[in-house]
């Protein structure tokens, strides 16, 4: 890959293969590689002890079967790592219009996707009264009611009258001495790919590829059965699924060009060239940002918003610092939003090295010539190097 990017018209050219994942209707994993110019299948194999993404065909279905499905409750205890099951967190609307995360029901549904049936529903060991506050809404009819939108904002024109100063041939893109290929995928999302830089006419390979691998998001309440909500938003539900098509005149204005990125079966979202995509996981939006400065370099930018993921609580309850009391019945458990980047280096080539900063004090005792006033400290860098008997970096 790496001599046929260096030469894309030379005989080098790469096979292509597509990588598939496919789940039976027994939810039966398997995975292969197909050859894209034979049409071949080039790999195929069942996967045990692995569970696949959720779909969004699935997303819908349990929907609707936990509303007509009537079986017998079980209280049993956890199920095992082989069943592909799903905790389904339940609300209640007043009006169909109403916020439904202002009002969470005091129990969750455990929902088998391969039978289509609620196998259990979970309650916790404290009894709490559904909320019934006024709705807190965010809908249009709803901000109206609440005295219509701000009027005290003035207009804000951004015009470019001779054109934008980036240009695109099919998926590679150019701005500002950037070059690199924009790439999208079901899981990842956005993917950068071979980027590179042009320094003073010397064009320099920067990354072969970036994306955001993964983002896991930990709820610290303890209390049953709360310790399964821990969700991974790309490798359980898809921030490419997720990806929210774009309009222009919404979304964004002016000068702005879209991709629409290529899924099997589904409608495709569009993706605008502010290098930036936004996906909707629930109660949370998530806007992933790459920022290509103009002096080279590549902050990367994560930012979201939304709604919290609450629960009920009963009047003077001792949250135990669990969670926090976000209005009158209402609670929101501890919880973190932790990002994994996918990043493969190549500055100059593949010969790269990578250092974690961390910031120590000094190991000299206080009072030392060293370390006299106790306010010495140093900055550690130690190489990162591949795992032994594991995988890559």
């Amino acid at each position: 890959m790496i001599a046929w990017l260096a030469n894309p018209h030379g005989p080098c050219r790469p096979v292509r293969f597509a990588h598939a994942v496919v789940i039976s209707d027994e939810r039966k994993i398997f995975e292969g590689l197909i050859d894209l110019e034979t049409s071949k299948i080039f790999k195929w194999e069942q996967l045990h002890g692995a569970q696949p993404i959720i779909t969004p065909d699935e997303l819908v279905s349990v929907e609707h079967g936990c509303r007509k499905d009537l079986k017998t409750i079980r209280y049993d205890e956890r199920f095992g790592s082989s069943r592909g099951l799903q905790q389904e967190l339940m609300y209640y609307r007043p009006d169909v219009d109403n916020n439904q995360y202002q009002y969470r029901l005091n129990f969750c549904l455990i929902w088998d996707p391969v039978t289509e049936e609620v196998i259990t529903i979970d309650m916790p060991k404290v009894r709490r009264p559904q909320v019934k506050s006024r709705p807190l809404d965010y809908h249009h009819l709803a901000i109206g009611w609440e005295g219509e939108y701000r009027k005290d904002l003035k207009p804000i024109n951004i015009t470019q009258p001779q054109g934008v100063s980036f240009k695109l041939a099919g998926r590679e893109l150019e701005w500002q001495n950037w070059k690199f290929h924009i790439g999208f995928n079901y899981r990842e999302g956005l993917v950068f790919n071979d980027i590179a830089f042009n320094n003073k006419g010397n064009v320099r390979p920067i990354f072969y590829s970036m994306s955001v691998a993964e983002m896991g998001v930990p709820y610290g309440n303890p209390e049953f059965p709360h310790q399964g909500k821990h969700a991974f938003d790309l490798g359980e539900y898809g921030g490419g699924y997720l990806t929210n098509s774009l309009a222009l005149g919404c979304d964004s204005k002016r000068s702005i060009y879209y991709l629409a990125p290529y899924f099997p079966t589904l409608l495709v979202p569009s993706v605008s060239m502010r290098r930036m995509t936004v996906f909707t996981a629930g109660n949370y939006e998530y806007a992933i940002a790459w920022v290509f400065h103009q002096d080279g370099t590549m902050p990367p930018d994560r930012k979201l918003t939304g709604i919290l993921n609450i629960y009920v609580l009963n009047a003077a309850e001792d949250t135990h610092g669990w969670v926090s009391e976000v209005h009158k019945g209402v609670n929101a458990h501890n919880h973190q939003h932790l990002f994994c980047l996918h990043i493969n280096p190549n500055l100059d080539g593949a010969n790269n090295s990578v250092h974690m900063i961390d910031t120590v004090p000094s190991d000299a005792p206080v009072g030392s010539p060293e370390n006299f006033y106790s306010n010495a400290f140093y900055a550690k860098r130690p190489i990162l190097t591949r795992p032994h008997g594991h995988g890559r970096l």
